[in-house]
């Protein structure tokens, strides 16, 4: 719910296969180090509003919630501050987000889709380390989206969106 936000995930955490988890308009979700996910074997459901988009973020980044570490400017969020989003079941969507800081070295991206049928629409995703958005084997649409600077690495492996095997 917005009214508890934010939430620190600061490990892996995992949406089991027969729960749906649905995210409220205006919810911040920050990502406290590499590793810290959301892992979907279950549904997502990410709806926001232009007004009131929900936030997936690192634990430095200020711009929404204010200082939730409390150290001021000490610390700065950096691309690949945290791991991913991984949406795994058919019917997730993250729709009217704002997704930063994602794509740590073992995840390479900040969202991944895996072999199913997932929409990302009308949200921004960036400063990913490696790709904003990857579909892995999967279906679904990426659409109305602001998909930018999520090419820190600079090289083949730094890109806004990464698709491979059938689907989309």
């Amino acid at each position: 719910t917005k009214t508890n936000s934010p939430y620190v995930v600061s490990t892996q955490t995992s949406i089991s296969q027969s729960v749906t988890l649905t995210i409220e308009p205006g919810v911040v979700i920050k990502f406290k180090g590499t590793g810290s996910e959301l892992y979907a074997s279950g549904m997502i459901v990410a709806q926001g509003t232009t007004a009131d988009p929900i936030i997936f973020t690192s634990f430095a980044d200020d711009t929404f919630a204010g200082d939730t570490n409390q150290n001021g400017t000490s610390t700065l969020p950096h691309a690949g501050d945290w791991g991913l989003i991984r949406l795994l079941k058919n019917g997730s969507m993250i729709d009217h987000a704002i997704v930063r800081y994602g794509g740590d070295d073992i995840q390479k991206a900040s969202i991944k889709v895996y072999n199913a049928n997932a929409n990302i629409t009308n949200s921004t995703i960036e400063y990913s380390k490696y790709y904003g958005i990857a579909f892995e084997t999967s279906t679904g649409t990426i659409t109305g989206n602001i998909i930018r600077n999520n090419t820190a690495q600079n090289n083949s492996e730094s890109t806004d969106v990464f698709i491979t095997g059938n689907g989309i």
